[in-house]
């Protein structure tokens, strides 16, 4: 039991990651959940699982410095996961389960080569379903809760944004006034 409670404390951090303003809050939520979501998978005997995270938390890291560094280009660090991923799969293989933990987390930073939340988020949600398989393999009662969770919540966004809107729809469209006129300026969004 203490160590699906340590995977649920590692995922409620990384949900109040998402709850953050300041990316590097993010950032630190992110790191901090991830390391101990590792030390759960470890602890379960999921040696990929607990590298996957400690390696996607390294990547975060670099992600957040090029967006500080005003570099654009993110696809080296995704090309330098493949040759990482192929070591932990070397060091860390238990059968096949060991592989689903290498191509979630590929899938997931692989998601932030673009800049457009849509594809960020289906990353997400096929990286998390992946996840999600892994945490039932391994028997990871925090994972497959909280990735079911996750999962839904991505799918959620990806169906209420599908638009490309950013802003509820009674704002986007506006009120009608009395000579058929928006009487609420019609708002763009800021992520386009």
């Amino acid at each position: 039991m203490m160590i699906q409670t340590i995977g649920f404390i590692g995922y409620g951090l990384v949900g109040v990651s998402y709850l953050a303003k300041r990316k590097e809050r993010i950032l630190l939520w992110s790191l901090i959940g991830g390391l101990i979501i590792g030390l759960h998978f470890y602890l379960l005997d999921g040696l990929s699982g607990a590298l996957c995270n400690l390696v996607g938390g390294g990547a975060l890291l670099v992600i957040y410095i090029y967006d500080k560094c005003g570099k654009r280009n993110k696809l080296p660090l995704i090309l330098l996961m493949i040759p990482v991923s192929a070591i932990i799969a070397w060091s860390s293989w238990a059968g096949p389960a060991s592989l689903l933990p290498i191509f979630a987390t590929t899938i997931i930073l692989a998601g932030f080569i673009s800049s457009q939340e849509k594809y960020i988020r289906i990353a997400n949600a096929i990286g998390g379903t992946i996840w999600l398989i892994y945490g039932f393999v391994i028997g990871s009662i925090s994972s497959m809760i909280c990735e079911t969770f996750i999962i839904l919540m991505t799918v959620i966004a990806l169906w209420k944004y599908r638009d490309g809107k950013t802003t509820p729809k009674s704002k986007r469209h506006g009120r009608i006034g009395a000579k058929g006129k928006s009487a609420v300026p019609v708002t763009k969004s800021r992520y386009k």
